[in-house]
Order: C-alpha cells, then sequence, then structure tokens
C-alpha cells in the first residue's frame, strides 16, 4: 500500500464485514460524505448496494474525467499561446531584415493537379464516373458474371445428360 500513501481510505463494511475499499485523493474530499453515507446504506440488499456502488464509481470517473479534460485543455491553450508568441517573434525578426512575412506564408503549396488517367466513359456523358455510379457498375458487372456461369453450368449439366442418354441408347441396341 506504499503507492497509496498520499489517498484516503474509506473502508465499506456490510455486517462488519468488508464489501470494497475506496481510495480517494485528497482532490476529492467532496466524496467523504457520500461514502458515509453509502456505509449506511450498506445494510439494505446487496442489489441495492451494488447500485449505490456504481453510482458512486461513475460519479467519481467523471470527476476524474471532467479534470483529465480541463488539463488536455489547459494544455491546447499554452501551446496556441507559444505558437502566437513564436509567430510574432518571427515576424519582428523578418520586419528587422525588411522581409515581408504574411500570415499565410507557412501555407502549403498547393500542388499542380495530375493529369486524369481514366478517361471518362461515354456512358455517363462524357464525365467521370461518381462512387455511387463505379459501384453500381461492379454490382451490375458482378450479376451478369454469376448469370453466365450459371447458364454455363446449365448447358454444362444438359449436354453430360444427353451424353448419357446417348451411351444408354447405344448400349441397348
Amino acid at each position: 500500500m506504499a503507492g497509496f500513501r498520499h489517498f484516503l481510505v474509506y473502508s465499506l463494511k456490510v455486517q462488519s464485514r468488508p464489501l470494497f475499499t475506496v481510495y480517494v485523493l485528497p482532490s476529492f474530499l467532496h466524496f467523504a460524505p457520500v461514502l458515509k453515507s453509502l456505509q449506511h446504506k450498506m445494510e439494505g440488499t446487496s442489489n441495492e448496494c451494488r447500485q449505490e456502488e456504481l453510482k458512486l464509481k461513475l460519479r467519481m470517473m467523471r470527476e476524474i474525467a471532467a479534470e483529465k479534460r480541463a488539463q488536455r485543455q489547459k494544455a491546447a491553450r499554452e501551446r496556441e499561446r507559444l505558437r502566437r508568441k513564436q509567430r510574432e517573434l518571427e515576424r519582428k525578426r523578418a520586419a528587422e531584415l525588411g522581409e515581408s512575412l504574411t500570415p499565410n506564408s507557412k501555407a502549403k503549396k498547393r500542388k499542380s493537379p495530375s493529369p486524369k488517367i481514366n478517361k471518362p466513359l461515354k456512358m455517363f456523358g462524357g464525365r467521370r464516373k461518381t462512387e455511387r455510379e463505379s459501384w453500381i457498375e461492379r454490382e451490375n458487372n458482378r450479376a451478369i458474371k454469376k448469370v453466365l456461369i450459371a447458364d454455363e453450368r446449365q448447358t454444362r449439366a444438359e449436354q453430360r445428360h444427353l451424353r448419357k442418354e446417348q451411351l444408354n441408347s447405344s448400349a441397348s441396341i
């Protein structure tokens, strides 16, 4: 328990048997009355006590999440402040050197558009297909292939049947 020396320990008991132990940070001291009232409620049914325990844990988790969120927001504000300060210093330095440093000078340069490799199909009025149109076309091709394969199987089966009949008729003669 050496790692928990900066925690306050509340051990909740039911019928003088420890049910669970809660380790509370000093910043969460406002939970102390809740924990004490929970101790009194623990004498009820086990289902009720489980619900109370879950409510408490949920509340503590929300508090911790809110604290973490606040820390992240504070860190983000600090980073943004430092970034602004850095930009301002760069502008001053550029002004001293006589260069013009506009706020957008750091913006990425646009790449020249690459030539279109896929030529538009006449089927779609001489324009590029949308994602939906290409999907529909793929589905149609898939359906056509299925029909062709089924038809091919059917013709093979019919040919097999005819061959068997011919063999049977030639054997009977």
